[in-house]
Formats: C-alpha cells, sequence, structure tokens
C-alpha cells in the first residue's frame, strides 16, 4: 500500500515477528466502546480554545475515517476536537499488554499556524507525566512533526520531577496521507514515518541509564487532539484532521 492510497489498512502492520491484537478502520464510524469524544476546554485555554464533541465525525462519504474538524462557535471561541481509545482497553484486553507497536495513517490540513495537533500515548487512569506525544507541530504548513517522551523522576525534588526529552523531528508532507508507527519497549522508544526514524534507548549523555524510569510498562491508550494554540489570532483557515486507522501490534510469541 503506498500513502496515496485512500482507505486501505495496514497490510502487514510493523512486519515479520508481530501478530496484530487490535485494528480500527473506522468503516462503521466511531466505536463509542473504544473512542470517547472530548468536550471541554484545554487546560489554560477557556474563551480561546474549545473542545466540541459534534466536531468529531465519521467521514460522511462513509470511505473510512475519522474526521476531527475545525469551527468557529456561537461565542468566537475556536473549537476542535479530540478522542481517546481509553474504552478501548476496557474492551480488548490484549490492548493492555503495556509495550509493544501502534500505527496510524493520517493527515491533516494546513492552516495560518493557529491550530496545532498530536497524536499521543498516556496512561490508564490518568495522572501525568508519563506521556509520549507521538507526533505533534504547532500548525502551519504540515511539512514536519516533533516526537517527545515525558516520564517522572522521583529522586529529584517534586518541582523537578517532570522530565522530558525530544526525540527528534520527523518531516513529511503531512497534508497527505502519512503511515506512523510507535515501537515502544523496555529499554526502547521509536517513531517511524516516510523512511526516517527516531528512537532512545534510555541511556542519558552522561552514561546514566533511566531506561526503567522512561519507558511507561502500565497499559496506554492512544489519543488524536487538534485545537487553537495560546496567544494565535482566530484561524483564517480552519483545517481538518482525519484519520484512516489505528492498529497495535505486539512481538509473535516464538
Amino acid at each position: 500500500m503506498t500513502d496515496d492510497d485512500r482507505g486501505h489498512g495496514p497490510g502487514d502492520g510493523p512486519g515479520a515477528g508481530y501478530e496484530q491484537v487490535w485494528l480500527d478502520d473506522f468503516r462503521s464510524g466511531r466505536n463509542t466502546d473504544w473512542w470517547s469524544a472530548y468536550h471541554g476546554d484545554p487546560k489554560g485555554l477557556a474563551g480561546t480554545a474549545r473542545w466540541n464533541r459534534a466536531n468529531l465525525v465519521a467521514d460522511p462519504s462513509g470511505t473510512g475515517s475519522l474526521r476531527f474538524e475545525t469551527t468557529i462557535g456561537p461565542d468566537g471561541v475556536v473549537e476542535s476536537a479530540g478522542t481517546s481509545s481509553a474504552r478501548a482497553l476496557d474492551a480488548v484486553p490484549a490492548l493492555r499488554r503495556p509495550y509493544g507497536t501502534w500505527g496510524f495513517r493520517y493527515r491533516v490540513d494546513a492552516d495560518d499556524g493557529s491550530v496545532g495537533h498530536v497524536v499521543l500515548l498516556y496512561r490508564k487512569g490518568g495522572g501525568w507525566p508519563p506521556e509520549i506525544d507521538v507526533v505533534e507541530d504547532g500548525g502551519g504548513d504540515r511539512q514536519s512533526v516533533a516526537a517527545t517522551i515525558h516520564w517522572r523522576d522521583p529522586r529529584l525534588p517534586p518541582a523537578r520531577q517532570h522530565q522530558q526529552r525530544r526525540l527528534g523531528v520527523l518531516r513529511a508532507d503531512f497534508t497527505t496521507w502519512q503511515t506512523v508507527w510507535l515501537t515502544l519497549g523496555p529499554r526502547l522508544v521509536r517513531v517511524e514515518v516516510a523512511g526516517q526514524s527516531v528512537e532512545w534507548d534510555g541511556v542519558r549523555a552522561n552514561g546514566v541509564d533511566d531506561s526503567a524510569l522512561v519507558f511507561p510498562s502500565e497499559p496506554l491508550w492512544l489519543g488524536v487532539q487538534t485545537h487553537r494554540k495560546r496567544g494565535t489570532p482566530v484561524p483564517a483557515t480552519l483545517p481538518t484532521l482525519e484519520v484512516d486507522w489505528v492498529g497495535k501490534w505486539v512481538p509473535r510469541a516464538p
């Protein structure tokens, strides 16, 4: 499958040695047993940005995608969409395995730099960090995304416990369909797209191995969200993000 071919599944997934434990191609719309819709104000952005569950819609053409639309509310607030797969952790027991490879195929319209997007992994039950921002940008021409991992170091004073590391920047035309893979293991986080990859093994530049702290060993859900950034003008263009499919694979038993 090429990323010009809209509406197909992930084929063999991340490759030999993996088995698929979950896949949603949205051909039947949003499965509410798996996906919730965000509704309310993003933290710190009340009066500026709002998530509206009505902005999360199945592709009206019926070809199978989930659309995250941007609109202007009647009060002038920029409304966008978000979703979490936390419910799927209860519905699909195999998803609770902490490690494996997540894949998704998506695209997002360019805009004037006001509406950003992120696809992330987050712990079930809340509590931050950990968090893995698989792809993230702040809007604009959608020609690059950043990948970042956040964790907590309990050895430090409370005000300094939040730690983060940018894995790198990945460049592609995200206004066209792109397939992204995130692999997480006890000593690895790796993000791949368009023949590029960024990764880290948890060893700091000073040689200290923090992998036991860095990499979550607990069930994680996948979230997708868009919202207006703080301090930006009301967008002149209203971008839509589309997700074609989302899945998870785990190493095949020997």
